[in-house]
């Protein structure tokens, strides 16, 4: 049987190749049992996550899984505590796994101070007690008013008749006991010939007639008049909200209807009183009864199609019990209401105690618990939409002792919230009472656990650990934690020890996972990423993998792995065939500058020469030819005063000669010489 070495020792290279690149690339993970948040506070095993789900990121956001894995690990993991719990309040990584991480040393001062909180990405290795792990703070949005279909609620639609207003049986589907003299009376028939008749006494026997109508007439008592045709739109307001929210904490179904149990608190707060009034305003008659032995008020309301719909809307058994998903689209004031309803109906809140606990102290924290680790963690997304982060710790199945008898109580969530940020929000719950600090921090976008304790064990290929690889964020959140990719290509230069002054808030720049794929690329190789990753490679395969022969080869796959110079050869080549630079430009994430849109092919740009040179000679011949022409006529581009009065040169004349030359045009015609002597018309 093959095994893995021990920890810094050397593997058998008999051992299967692939069992040795299992050994040799340890991808940073988490063990089984962490959470991953998906949407409205639904959490899943990170064992159960598929690829294409869509789970949440460090920001809020949701994002697709884009590829899962599962493998043994090979090395140190670490095991943190923090506070408040989510779900426990631990969670185990390998060593490198990135974490979100305030990083300031005195956060709660420098928030006080208005000063920035400085995020960045930590593998698990550094991350230091008092610091603080971060999960994403839930935008409380404005939502809408729902109203709910009964109708879609239920099941078997057969025996099922509606109306625009109203949902009814066909046929009683639950049986009720009649009383017979009340058969005797609306059916007409004497109350000793009926009894005999429905005894099978012999000799009695009804006519036909008489029989439908006895039968019509149980039918008729078998269900109540009142509530035969219940409501079938109900408005998702403030109101129901709060019944919905009674019906998640101590509501379930029975036979021929559904039931609420109610606690003495629950009485004396005036839920009861509440819960009776709604329920009438909706056409119902509860009957109310009490357990002498637990002092438990009990309400039923029987409508068989009520109790069916409740279950579908909030859950069937306590395990099974969540938030009715329109709750998270309603506005803030049904959420609201909705919590209301589960903690009077499984709370217990500190004004019940008159603001005192054990000792005499004053009690400031809201607690409730319930079986169903979904109802748990959607609670707890509505109080993070408050700005409330509640703890949320596991008790363990264990049996309890009460009144002499054992009684068995399975795993149940508890839930725990208090401080002035729950005072914000529900203010009759808290009272006067004075608080000491918070167990977490909180801004605008986030909330923040403190690390209060950390352990470090090794492990030797025992222990399988999971990866997740997310689609844009590459992040997502584990046991409540804001947490980074596991993935070998896109990895954040922070997460090897390179400089960042970005942090995923981008309060001074950006981050791999905050940039686009090409400026992701640019910057993991300008960080020298990829030179770590060959020098990986060669080393793998000089000293490892040449001991299997020369069948093998171990290359990183995934990502662009060309070098800047293989870059730059190949844009060359597509220059030389008449690529602009702009076009180039766009290749590398520049943008296009002004001038850009040319080649640099060199035949074309020797072209480019030849045919500007000519175009310059060309107005170079004209530009001569019209100064010549200037020169000769005193063209000044006026046609219409070629050397007139207005003639740009006073010195050429109307005949078009020069003026005070002895030209042909200008030698004189007749008149006396300079002598005085006569001159010849013709005469020089």
């Amino acid at each position: 049987m093959l095994k893995y070495p021990e920890r810094g020792g050397i593997p058998s290279k008999d051992m299967e190749f692939e069992k040795w690149l299992n050994y040799l690339i340890n991808v940073t993970c988490f063990t089984e049992d962490a959470f991953i948040s998906l949407s409205n506070g639904k959490t899943l095993p990170i064992a159960d996550v598929k690829k294409g789900m869509q789970v949440m990121s460090h920001d809020g956001t949701m994002n697709e899984v884009m590829k899962t894995s599962k493998k043994p690990y090979f090395g140190d993991m670490y095991t943190f505590k923090y506070r408040p719990s989510f779900l426990g309040n631990t969670i185990e990584a390998t060593a490198e796994h990135p974490f979100l991480v305030a990083v300031n040393k005195e956060l709660a001062k420098d928030m006080t101070r208005g000063k920035e909180v400085e995020l960045k990405w930590v593998p698990a290795k550094d991350v230091k007690v008092g610091q603080y792990f971060v999960t994403p703070r839930p935008k409380l949005e404005e939502g809408s008013i729902h109203t709910v279909d009964i109708l879609d609620y239920l099941a078997d639609k057969d025996n099922i008749l509606y109306d625009d207003k109203h949902v009814w049986f066909k046929k009683s589907p639950v049986k009720y006991n009649v009383s017979m003299k009340k058969v005797d009376e609306l059916a007409d028939v004497k109350y000793s010939t009926l009894i005999s008749s429905r005894c099978a006494i012999s000799g009695t026997k009804l006519s036909k007639e008489t029989q439908e109508r006895v039968d019509k007439t149980i039918e008729d008592l078998q269900v109540d008049e009142r509530i035969r045709k219940v409501p079938r739109f109900i408005t998702v307001d403030e109101k129901f909200a709060r019944l919905l929210g009674l019906y998640a904490a101590k509501g379930y179904k029975i036979p021929n209807g559904f039931s609420l149990a109610l606690g003495t608190p629950d009485v004396e707060r005036g839920v009861l009183e509440y819960a009776l009034e709604f329920l009438k305003g909706l056409g119902f008659n509860p009957k109310v009864k009490t357990w002498e032995k637990t002092e438990q008020v009990i309400v039923e309301v029987y409508s068989k199609i009520y109790g069916e719909a409740l279950e579908n809307i909030a859950g069937k058994g306590a395990h099974n019990k969540h938030v009715p998903p329109f709750i998270f689209n309603s506005p803030p004031s049904v959420k609201k209401e909705f919590i209301r309803g589960y903690i009077e109906g499984d709370g217990c809140i500190p004004m019940d105690l008159g603001n005192r606990g054990e000792k005499g102290k004053k009690n400031t924290t809201v607690t409730t618990s319930t079986a169903s680790q979904q109802l748990a963690t959607e609670l707890a997304h509505l109080l993070k939409e408050f700005g409330i982060l509640p703890s949320i710790t596991i008790t363990e199945p264990k049996v309890n002792n009460i009144r002499g008898k054992d009684v068995y109580n399975g795993k149940q969530y508890r839930i725990v919230f208090g401080g002035v940020y729950v005072r914000d929000v529900f203010p009759e719950w808290i009272g006067d009472a004075k608080f000491s600090n918070q167990n977490y921090l909180r801004d605008d976008s986030y909330f923040y656990y403190s690390v209060s304790d950390i352990e470090k064990k090794t492990v030797h290929g025992d222990v399988d650990v999971y990866n997740l690889q997310v689609d844009n964020k590459h992040s997502f959140i584990a046991n409540g934690l804001a947490v980074h990719n596991c993935s070998i290509f896109s990895i954040d230069p922070a997460e090897i020890n390179f400089p960042n002054r970005g942090g995923a808030t981008g309060h001074a720049g950006n981050t791999l996972n905050e940039s686009s794929t090409k400026e992701k690329t640019r910057d993991s190789k300008d960080k020298g990423l990829e030179p770590l990753l060959k020098f990986i490679e060669d080393a793998i395969n000089k000293y490892i993998v040449s001991q299997f022969g020369d069948k093998y080869v171990f290359n990183f796959v995934g990502g662009d792995t060309k070098t800047e110079l293989d870059i730059v050869e190949v844009l060359a080549k597509k220059a030389a065939i008449g690529l602009t630079i702009n076009d180039i430009r766009a290749e590398l994430g520049y943008p296009p500058v002004k001038g850009g849109d040319v080649t640099l092919a060199g035949v074309h740009v020797q072209r480019l020469g030849q045919l500007l040179q000519e175009e310059q000679m060309k107005q170079q011949r004209q530009m001569e030819m019209n100064q010549f022409v200037a020169q000769q006529t005193g063209y000044n581009g006026d046609l219409d005063n070629v050397n007139g009065k207005g003639t740009y040169n006073k010195q050429v004349g109307k005949d078009g000669q020069l003026k005070g030359e002895n030209n042909t045009n200008s030698t004189p015609q007749g008149g006396k010489g300079e002598n005085g002597d006569p001159i010849n018309d013709w005469e020089i």
